[in-house]
This record gives structure tokens, C-alpha cells and sequence, in this order.
């Protein structure tokens, strides 16, 4: 007897059906999708976090995960009764403790018109073809509305955590209205700085980062700005971060702030209030938080050092009169019960890690925002 594959037993695990013939695609790069996340894409007509030409000033590491689209949103809506993607990869991806959903995959949330994104619920994940190879880099698929019938939607869609996309059309129904989104209530964007946790691994899908939790929460704009392994805390990214209008910047980068050559903690301590005050600098006024590493219990002792680092940057700050300045325990992010199951590998949060995390993060952030979101 020959195998059968796992999509031709359960058809519940097959990545897509047929897109019907009537769907026309759109580039997201066009209006009036509009997309987050991303330095001027219209006018570059690319999907990177940073300005191409300030990343030859940056380390080898965000040179290239800048052009991963980690936090990355394309937002509109239609009154299409299917959504179809077409997308096309920078590369294949391997990955051993996290998923192509995370990784390659993009996530659907959908609502009825005049929905903002914390009102959106998730309908589906659009994730590449097994195997991988050897047109991984490219797949599509299409999720039917269970309504199956065409009324307006508000339609977010989270992009892949730990890849690029050279290109991505949304398709529609043959006639289906595109319009503009609502606007998020908050569009000034939150800036988060920081490690592969903050990037979202290892999250099952994108819409788990805790940072998009967050988002939908509270609902507002935001840019992520993690890189793995590659966020350490240098003098021009804190110049790149201070030159933008923001709302609030979270300074998530304790785990990336490492020397290997002398003792731990020798660069965060080098770094971390250097990198505050030039924030502080060009924003006299802006909610700053500052968060040490979540899995504490993998090193204490370490995570003890780092944690302290940190603290003396936020004590410091508080004692020269900044009240727009927090502190977040990273020890306290996984909470308390089965803090050993909130990660893959002892370092990498799971869904479980990344969704107590945000609703450990939450209520700093609510006051940090409180002058510029109605919380109702």
C-alpha cells in the first residue's frame, strides 16, 4: 500500500482549495491597502523595516532581518466572500522549534465593517506547501467567509515573523469593492527595539507575537524592530529610533546585549541608558518602558545582573525627574503557574509565553498611552 500523506487523510491539514477563476489579484503595494510596519513602501516598493540606505551602518544581522517582516500588517476592506493570497517568499525557510505558520505563514483577521483591529477575529493562517521545496518560496490559498456571501469586512493581515516577501497580491471576487481601512486609534506609531522575542519567535502564527496581541488590545499602529540575535543596542539605531514620531518606545533588547569577550551584562550596561537618553533626548515626552528578559529561569544568576542593569537605568531616570519612564520585571512576564511551559527551548516564548506576556506588558503600556488612547 502506498503512504498517503497527512492532507490526503485529514483534509483539515491541506493548505488550500482551488482559487476560483472569477478572483482577480491586487499588488498591497498600490492603494488602498494600507500597509504598516515598513519604511515607505509605496515609494520603495519593498517590504523593509528600516531605510535601505541606513543599513550599511547597521550590523551584519539586522542588514538582513530587516527585510524580514516581522509586525508587518496589510489592512483594507472588501465586500469580496473569499480572500485569496498569492505570495512569493525571499526564501525558504528551515526551522526546527517553530512552524511554518510562524515563520512563513500569514495570518487572516477579519470583521464586520467599521471593526477596529481588536474587534477583528482570526479566521485563518496561510502557510506554505509541504514540502518545501522545490517551489517553497512561492504558494497561495484562500479562506471562504463562513457567510459566504458578500457583505463590507475590515481585514487585517499579519505578514511572516521570520522571513521576507518579495511580493504579495490579495485576491477578491471579480467586481468585490477594496477600500480603505479604518484608522487604527492610535496611528503614531509604538516602536518595540529588541531580540528574536520581540521579532515573535518561536509564535505558532504571526497574530500570536505578543507585540500584536498588544496591538489588537489597545489598538494602535505600531513598528517592530526585532532583530534575533542582532539587536545590541547600538548608538545610530537609538539616533534612527529618536528621528522618528512616535508614541511610546519599548526597549526590549536584554537579550541581544551580550559580550562575549568579558563579563555578562559588560555591553547592556556599556549600552542601555546611553541608548535611553539619546531618546530621551529628542523626546522629552514620549512613554519609554523598559523590559528585561523573560526567561529568567533559565540563568538567574544572570538574569539577576541583567535585570539589575536595567533597573539602575530606570532608577536613574526616575531620580532626574522622567515620569513618562517604566520598568517592566522581566522575571514576572511568564507569571507564575507552569512558567515551564511558556517556551519551546527554555528561551523562546510559545503562544502560551507571547499571550502572558502581553497581559503582562498590558497595563504598564495602558498608562503609558493613557493621554492618547480612550481605553472606554
Amino acid at each position: 500500500m502506498e503512504p498517503r500523506s497527512l492532507q490526503e487523510i485529514d483534509s483539515n491539514f491541506a493548505n488550500s482549495a482551488a482559487i476560483p477563476k472569477d478572483s482577480i489579484f491586487y499588488d498591497v503595494l498600490t492603494s488602498p491597502f494600507h500597509i504598516d510596519g515598513f519604511y515607505d513602501p509605496y515609494s520603495i516598493k519593498k517590504f523593509c523595516r528600516l531605510p535601505p540606505e541606513f543599513l550599511p551602518a547597521c550590523n551584519q544581522g539586522v542588514q538582513e532581518l530587516a527585510w524580514h517582516t516581522a509586525g508587518g500588517r496589510v489592512r483594507f476592506a472588501t465586500d469580496s466572500p473569499w480572500i485569496a493570497v498569492a505570495v512569493q517568499l525571499r526564501r525558504v525557510v528551515h526551522m526546527s522549534h517553530m512552524p511554518c505558520t510562524g515563520h512563513s505563514g500569514i495570518d487572516l483577521y477579519g470583521g464586520p465593517a467599521g471593526t477596529n483591529v481588536g474587534e477583528q477575529e482570526f479566521c485563518h493562517t496561510f502557510f506554505p506547501p509541504d514540502p518545501l521545496l522545490p517551489n517553497g518560496a512561492q504558494y497561495n490559498g484562500i479562506y471562504h467567509f463562513l457567510e459566504n456571501r458578500s457583505i463590507m469586512r475590515e481585514i487585517t493581515l499579519h505578514l511572516p515573523l521570520y522571513n521576507g516577501l518579495e511580493k504579495l497580491y490579495v485576491g477578491v471576487q471579480a467586481g468585490a469593492v477594496i477600500q480603505a481601512p479604518i484608522r487604527y486609534r492610535l496611528e503614531k506609531p509604538v516602536l518595540f527595539y529588541g531580540s528574536s522575542i520581540t521579532q515573535g519567535g518561536c509564535a505558532s502564527r504571526p497574530g500570536n507575537s505578543y507585540i500584536n496581541y498588544l496591538s489588537r488590545w489597545l489598538n494602535f499602529n505600531y513598528i517592530c524592530l526585532g532583530f534575533s540575535g542582532s539587536a545590541k543596542g547600538e548608538q545610530n539605531m537609538a539616533q534612527y529610533i529618536a528621528s522618528l514620531d512616535l508614541s511610546a518606545v519599548i526597549m526590549d533588547y536584554d537579550h541581544n546585549a551580550y559580550d562575549t569577550n568579558g563579563p555578562d551584562g559588560t555591553n547592556l550596561a556599556a549600552t542601555h541608558y546611553p541608548f535611553y537618553q539619546i531618546l530621551r533626548q529628542k523626546h522629552p515626552d514620549m512613554p519609554i518602558l523598559m523590559i528585561s528578559k523573560p526567561d529568567y529561569d533559565s540563568n538567574p544568576v544572570s538574569g539577576r545582573v541583567r535585570r539589575d542593569i536595567i533597573l539602575k537605568s530606570y532608577l536613574r531616570g526616575r531620580e532626574n525627574g522622567d515620569n513618562q519612564l517604566w520598568f517592566i520585571d522581566g522575571q514576572s512576564l511568564f507569571q507564575a503557574r507552569d512558567r515551564g511551559s511558556c517556551t519551546v527551548d527554555g528561551t523562546h516564548p510559545n503562544d502560551l509565553g507571547f499571550y502572558r506576556m502581553a497581559e503582562t506588558i498590558y497595563p504598564y503600556l495602558k498608562e503609558a498611552l493613557r493621554s492618547t488612547i480612550d481605553h472606554g
